[in-house]
């Protein structure tokens, strides 16, 4: 991650947690005789949040109209797949689920459809209402993320500091620098070849740079 982004990055946090599925030893032995219903579970999950994370893009906010154009169509297409996708794996899961109890010639007569199956249709919604409001509850926050890069970036211009990656800089005066620690309200930078020395940058509560220390020693 960029030198200039960091900060920012450091205080929005992340926005989306990761997703993924375990299974035991235990969990395995007992339906691995029902392997196909539990791939089936595992798709409509996945499908699930898939609705989530597609509605999010949709109410995020972008820096370029044609990045918003184009990500909230891939958004909209994506979300349609994933509804249908979730939608006839929940069609299936009825249908096991009621031939296992009245019996497989019943299993898809429309008035056999149970409680659960709408329970799934109304989590679908849910989960697309959440995934809207989440991502129109980031737009303050992206603009604000947004304008701290370019005046980090100007904060580097002004400062005569150069970014070499993103862990390292260089100075007006030539000094390179090693990204060392992250604190609450400062990045610290170890002077390569300087023992003892160090350079450190302030940033406020929006990841906006604020000072530069220059070659310093260790405070």
């Amino acid at each position: 991650m960029s030198i200039v982004k960091l900060a920012p990055k450091i205080v929005a946090g992340s926005a989306l947690a990761g997703f993924g599925l375990a299974f035991g030893r235990d969990v395995y032995r007992k339906t691995k005789k029902n392997l196909l219903l539990v791939v089936v579970l595992a798709l409509i999950m996945v499908a699930f949040y898939g609705l989530f994370v597609c509605c999010v893009w949709i109410g995020r906010n972008y820096e370029s109209w044609a990045g918003s154009v184009l990500k909230k169509l891939g958004a909209v297409a994506t979300l349609a797949v994933c509804f249908s996708i979730s939608f006839y794996l929940l069609l299936f899961l009825e249908g096991v689920i009621v031939g296992a109890s009245q019996g497989a010639e019943n299993a898809t007569a429309p008035e056999g459809l149970s409680p659960a199956f709408f329970g799934g249709i109304a989590l679908q919604v849910l989960l697309m209402v959440s995934g809207l409001i989440f991502g129109l509850s980031q737009r303050k926050k992206r603009r604000v993320a947004w304008d701290t890069e370019k005046s980090n970036i100007q904060f580097f211009e002004d400062h005569g500091i150069e970014e070499l990656d993103n862990e390292h800089l260089r100075d007006s005066e030539g000094n390179r620098y090693k990204l060392k620690n992250v604190f609450k309200d400062e990045l610290e930078f170890q002077a390569e070849g300087r023992r003892g020395k160090r350079g450190y940058i302030t940033f406020d509560e929006n990841g906006k740079y604020i000072s530069w220390s220059g070659l310093a020693n260790i405070s």
